[in-house]
Order: C-alpha cells, then sequence, then structure tokens
C-alpha cells in the first residue's frame, strides 16, 4: 500500500473532544478460552493479535478479527502475571508467579528461553525489546533485570527501593523504563527510572510515589505510568514528569493510546474511558462482572478499540493467595472505542457536533461523496481534487444519506420522517413519510423529482405484556414536488435495510430483513407498473439477520449484498444467484463492483478486501490502518483508493500495491 494522504479538512468550528462523548459502540468480539482470571494481556503492533496470561497458568495468543486462539503457551508452574510481544509480533515474552520469564515463537508456540535463577519472586513485568534479542523483567524481590535472551543470563540486575512492577523498552529501542512501588520511606521516592538501553546506565530518575504500570507514547517521545491510583505523564526529552488531572476514578490497571491522549482504566468492577485533554475530563464506563477484578485494560494502536480482562477475588499471589477466589468470567472482552456522539444528549451549540460525521456516500466511481456531520452540515466533495462542491446547513439532524449511482441526485432523511431530494446541490423538495413504519432506507428516484422510502411496519401491540410485531413490508415511492406518492410496492413480512435503482432507472432493489420479526429476502421491482420481477430467499431462514450494505455494478446487470458472513451476488435480469464470495465477510460495512467487471471489494473494520467475481475467491487482503467505520471508494482509472471520514478530516489511503 503506497500511503494515505488528507484530501479535505472539514473546517466546522473547533471544540475539546471530552470523553463523556466518546464511549462503547458495541462489544466486537469475545476471546474465550482461559479457565481462571486473565492477569496480563498486550496487544501486538499491527492490531491484529493479542496475548494474554492467566492464572490458569498458560498464556494464549489470539486473532482478534475472528477470536480464535491461535497458540496456548504452557510451561509457567504458576499464574502468568505479565506478557509482551516484540515490535515484529515474531515473539513473546511471558512472566509469572513461578519467579520466571519464558521467550516464545509467536507463530509456532516454540519455546525459545527461560529466564530464571535470579528472581526469587514474582515477576510483575516483562518487555522485549524491539528486535527480540533483549528482555527486561520487573520483580516484587526489588529488582530488575536485563537478560539476553540468546544466551539466557543476565546481563545487568538493578535494584529499586521497593517492589519493581513495570519495565518498558522504548519504540526504538535505545532507551528503557523501570518502576516500583514505594519501599520503606512513605515519602515519595525517585521510583521511576530511565536508561541507556545500549550502555544500560541510569540516565534519569523521577520521583514519584510509585508505579505500577508504565508504558511509552507518542513514538517513544513520552511516556505514561500509572501508581497508587494516579496517573502521571513524562515528557522524555525535556525529563518533565506532570501528574495528570483525571479525576476521582478508582484506577488498578491502564491501556494507554499510542498518543498517549486516551486512557483505558480499570478498576475494581468497571472500566472508564478518559480524555486527558479534555477542559472537564470525565469518564465512560464498561461495566465489567459483578464481583470480579477488572485486572488488565488496552488500547490498540489505531486508538479505535479497547481490551478488557480480568475476574477472580483477591490476587492470586503473597498474602491475598489464600483469600484468592477463581474467576467466573476469563472472557476477554475487545470493545470498540470508535467516536460516537449523541446529538439527543448535546446542546445545540456543542462544537464536537461539528466533528461528528455520519456516514459517507458517493457516486458509482467514488469521485462525488456527500457527508453530513452531526451540527447539521451537510457537504458535497469532489474527492478528486479535494475540493468542497457545495455547503448547507439543516437546523435538524440527517439521519440517512444516498446518492445515485452517476452522483447527480441525492436524497437526505432527516429525524422526524422527512426526505428531503437534492437535484445537483439544489433541493426539489421535501416529503414527510406519513406511513406508520419507521424509515431505515431511502434511494433517489429515476429522475430529480422523487424518491424511495422504506422501513420496518409493525403492528399497535394489544393488552398487557404484548410486542410490536413486524407486518407487510412497503417501499413507498414519493414525488418531491407534491408530496403525493406515486406508487407503493408491496413486499413480504420483514423491514426494508437498503434500497437502490439500477442505473437505467427502470428497477428499485430492496432487502428485507428480519431482524424485528419476518423474512429475509432480496427483491426487485419494475418502477413503471409496480411488477415484482423476482425475489431472492436464502435456502434456510436465519435467526435474527440484516442484510446489507447493497450496491448494484455500473452496467446494472449485477446487485451484492452482504448476508451473514457472505456476499451474495446476483443477476438483475432473474434475481439468480451468480456467485458468493468464498472467504468470511461477516464484518463488511461497504461492498463496490470494480469497473473492471472482474472483482468486487469489500470494505471492513479491520481490511480491505479484493474478490474474483466470476469464481467468489479472494485474491488479497489489504490492512488499512482505519481510525472510523465511515468509507467511501474511489475509482480514479487504475487506482484503487479508500476515502474515510475521521473527525473534520476525509482521509485518503492508496489501496495500489
Amino acid at each position: 500500500m503506497c500511503g494515505s494522504r488528507v484530501i479535505v479538512s472539514v473546517m466546522l468550528g473547533l471544540g475539546c473532544l471530552a470523553a463523556s462523548a466518546v464511549g462503547p459502540t458495541g462489544e466486537i468480539v469475545r476471546l474465550k478460552g482461559h479457565t481462571d482470571a486473565v492477569l496480563s494481556a498486550a496487544i501486538s503492533a499491527d492490531g491484529q493479535r493479542v496475548v494474554s496470561g492467566s492464572n490458569d497458568h498458560t498464556a494464549i495468543i489470539w486473532d482478534v478479527e475472528s477470536g480464535k486462539a491461535l497458540q496456548r503457551l504452557v510451561g509457567h508452574a504458576f499464574g502468568v502475571t505479565s506478557v509482551g510481544f516484540s515490535a515484529d509480533g515474531g515473539r513473546v515474552v511471558t512472566g509469572g508467579i513461578d519467579h520466571t520469564a519464558r521467550v516464545w515463537d509467536a507463530k509456532t508456540g516454540e519455546l525459545l528461553a527461560i529466564l530464571n535463577g535470579v528472581h526469587k519472586k514474582h515477576v510483575h513485568g516483562v518487555s522485549i525489546s524491539p528486535d527480540g534479542k533483549r528482555v527486561l523483567t520487573a520483580s516484587c524481590d526489588y529488582s530488575v533485570v536485563l537478560w539476553d535472551v540468546a544466551t539466557e543470563r543476565p546481563v545487568q540486575t538493578y535494584r529499586h527501593a521497593g517492589e519493581a512492577h513495570a519495565v518498558a523498552f522504548s519504540p526504538d529501542g535505545k532507551t528503557f523504563l523501570s518502576g516500583c512501588r514505594p519501599g520503606g520511606n512513605p515519602n515519595v521516592e525517585k521510583n521511576l527510572r530511565l536508561y541507556d538501553a545500549t550502555t544500560g546506565k541510569v540516565l534519569d530518575e523521577f520521583e514519584i510515589k510509585g508505579v505500577d504500570e508504565v508504558a511509552y507514547v507518542n513514538g517513544g517521545k513520552g511516556a505514561v505510568m500509572l501508581g497508587l491510583w494516579e496517573l502521571s505523564t513524562l515528557d522524555i526529552e525535556a525529563r518533565k514528569l506532570t501528574p495528570a488531572k483525571i479525576g476521582g476514578v478508582p484506577k488498578f490497571t491502564l491501556g494507554a493510546s499510542g498518543d498517549g491522549r486516551r486512557i483505558l482504566f480499570g478498576g475494581p468492577f468497571d472500566t472508564n474511558l478518559i480524555e486527558l485533554d479534555a477542559k472537564r475530563p470525565s469518564a465512560r464506563s464498561f461495566k465489567g462482572t459483578s464481583g470480579e477484578m477488572t485486572r488488565v485494560t488496552r488500547i490498540s494502536p489505531d486508538g479505535t478499540w479497547g481490551l478488557i480482562a480480568g475476574g477472580g477475588r483477591n490476587d492470586p499471589w503473597g498474602f491475598g493467595q489464600s483469600h484468592y477466589e477463581p474467576a467466573k468470567d476469563s472472557d476477554i472482552r475487545i470493545v470498540s472505542l470508535v467516536y460516537t456522539l449523541d446529538p439527543a444528549r448535546s446542546g445545540p451549540n456543542d462544537p464536537r457536533l461539528a466533528e461528528s460525521p455520519g456516514p459517507v456516500v458517493g457516486s458509482a466511481d467514488g469521485r462525488r461523496l456527500l457527508t453530513f456531520y452531526h451540527d447539521g452540515s451537510i457537504v458535497w466533495w469532489d474527492s478528486a481534487t479535494g475540493q468542497e462542491l457545495a455547503r448547507t446547513k439543516w437546523e435538524r439532524l440527517a439521519t440517512l444519506t444516498a446518492m445515485s449511482a452517476d452522483g447527480a441526485r441525492a436524497a437526505i432523511a432527516g429525524s422526524g420522517g422527512t426526505i428531503t431530494g437534492y437535484d445537483g446541490y439544489n433541493v426539489v423538495g421535501t416529503v414527510r413519510d406519513v406511513s406508520d413504519h419507521e424509515v431505515w432506507a431511502i434511494a433517489p428516484g429515476p429522475d430529480a423529482g422523487s424518491v424511495f422510502v422504506g422501513g420496518w411496519r409493525r403492528s399497535i401491540p394489544q393488552g398487557n405484556g404484548a410486542r410490536a410485531t413486524a407486518l407487510e413490508t412497503e417501499v413507498h415511492h414519493y414525488s418531491l414536488k407534491d408530496g403525493r406518492e406515486i406508487r407503493t410496492f408491496k413486499g413480504p413480512v420483514g423491514g426494508i435495510s437498503a434500497l437502490m435503482t439500477s442505473p437505467d432507472g427502470r428497477t428499485v432493489v430492496a432487502l428485507c430483513s428480519n431482524r424485528n420479526g419476518g423474512e429475509t429476502a432480496a427483491l426487485a421491482w419494475d418502477i413503471a407498473s409496480g411488477r415484482e420481477l423476482w425475489r431472492w430467499k436464502p435456502l434456510a431462514e436465519p435467526e435474527k439477520c440484516l442484510l446489507g450494505p447493497l450496491v448494484i455494478d455500473q452496467a446494472g446487470g449485477a446487485a451484492a449484498f452482504v448476508f451473514r458472513t457472505k456476499v451474495v451476488v446476483l443477476d438483475m435480469a432473474s434475481g439468480k444467484p451468480i456467485t458468493e464470495l468464498l472467504g468470511n465477510a461477516q464484518d463488511a460495512k461497504l461492498v463496490a463492483f470494480d469497473p473492471d467487471g472482474k472483482r468486487i471489494w469489500t470494505v471492513g473494520r479491520w481490511d480491505v478486501r479484493t474478490w474474483d467475481r466470476t469464481t467468489g475467491a479472494q485474491i488479497v487482503q489489504i490492512k488499512v490502518p482505519m481510525k472510523s467505520d465511515q468509507w467511501a471508494l474511489r475509482f480514479a482509472g487504475e487506482r484503487r483508493l479508500l476515502i474515510e471520514a475521521v473527525g473534520k478530516k476525509l482521509i485518503e489511503h492508496d489501496l495500489d500495491p
């Protein structure tokens, strides 16, 4: 991949992003495999794998996307209290209650080295150098040891005034940090040290109450430390240590984003996400298992997801061992930290609304884009030049957008069931959907003067305890000029989750989902007559399932959509399946036909993939450092580009090799 660049910047005002506006958008995946409390975890530099250490005496290497265990590392005699990846992800280091550290091949699970014979108590912190050749261990015997992995022998030993709990190599491997809890002196001591990794000499010492965890941030220019429930930041170049004002949130463990601005704190029973540079720092909680400890939190390198784990009561070492209660829940939760702002909980002039984008839609070639922001701003862009084409602002919030294949027409739904149609950037008219369903999907009509609307039509509950059920699906074709309904298209029982018109303007295609009861189907109608042309249904009706997204190729010959873990491609004339993508496309939020007529593209939370349109076989998988889930694809001659909305910017990622 050639790289990324900012192509457009949305100048809609400034504002400080407070933590209360940043919160969970749902659990992404749950890692199941440990049988007792998870005591430690680390994320690989590419964000694709997690290694976790548990009181079940094992460590597990996981694939984040699938949630599957790749390797189980067995060898420690007691719980695994600390883990870490090398920079290239090729090696893993583990430390345990058995006073040892071990180095493993991350791909095969082979044990490469055992580092023992020095520590007299459990190893609480480990770090492996970027090249994987050296390891740091921190122990409750007050010592920090630098090891040579090849010889399995100590290179140097350092003594702290208290129990050494934390060590970390810098990303470039030139320095490392170590920290300890308070020793015999209850006053502030120099419990944090910075070392030259080449010579092993101490470069500086810093007065701090105590250090339980330490992590480099900002590419190694800074660090964050947690100790005695207090957070501090360190400017390494200036040698300046600063306490952070984060409020009275209980803190047992921390995960820091790469830029050091966001911290995921593990408390006694829940986890809090905090923005350090917020004017009024506050926390948004991820609730944990009642009565069990949150022992480890981490944030992915791109800052978009977090890891939360723990379990059990009291510590499984030292005095607490006799009181330790095994974990009832030893699962590892991967949760989304993607910025989402609830406008209903914000004031109308909240500046954060101006940098909170909704979905990005584009023309079939991606040259023209449409974005909306939660302050009501709607912007059209020429993605080839990065120039703003037009802008308008609504008093109400936009909720859905759609664009014709050529980018000439657009439809935008707002709160309250109103849909506005645009010809170019000019308003044609606004209609209010007067049917008794919730609007889930819209599409521009075959001309500038109409719009299609679909959603979920439900029954009215009768009697105590009665629940609403899905009724017969309807797609409404409205005139934008006078608001009248041109035609109603009848479908099965269910809810319309996607709508699109064919490039020739003769056919409208809808996806019907059974998420709230009913059937799962794809349907096509002739727009002029209202006649149903075809209906696709899966061989077996799935449990709750939401179909989509939907796309029609530029020639109008095929339609494609996501159905559970696959993408189904149908012939537009008959509705019969042409092919199915053979890999796992479960998280695909965007599907596109390549203009070359040979490939199909899918974009998911973790990657971009291309597929053979005829066979359905995956051609290539491209990892892109995406920070949001608002995307569009642009096809520019032989170039293929992904455009992502991140706050006030649109970022273009080059997908060509």
